[in-house]
């Protein structure tokens, strides 16, 4: 994820199952919610680029559109797709 959110060091949280109640309780501190926010590996995660529309401004974003795969001329798609299929291929082993 890293070389999607680089700029301002943003990262997704991931809570695994058994920590769900605690994330969802109201009195977390600020210490426990970073003890949430750790890196997760990149063969079980998969990202894929998405419409610019996005972020349009007064554009209506609640539209299936928006999360179809983009393909953009600066992106690698073909290794995103590959990449894509083996992240799936590793959750599946894992549940």
């Amino acid at each position: 994820m890293s070389q999607i959110h680089n700029s301002k060091k943003r990262m997704p949280v991931i809570v695994p199952k058994h920590y769900e109640k605690d994330w969802l309780n109201p009195n977390l501190t600020e210490d426990d919610i970073k003890a949430f926010c750790e890196p997760v590996e990149d063969n079980i995660i998969a990202a894929h680029p998405i419409s610019r529309l996005i972020t349009t401004k007064g554009a209506d974003t609640n539209v299936p559109d928006v999360m179809r795969v983009a393909e953009y001329e600066q992106l690698n798609s073909r290794y995103n797709e590959q990449h894509f299929l083996a992240c799936l291929s590793n959750l599946r082993k894992r549940a």
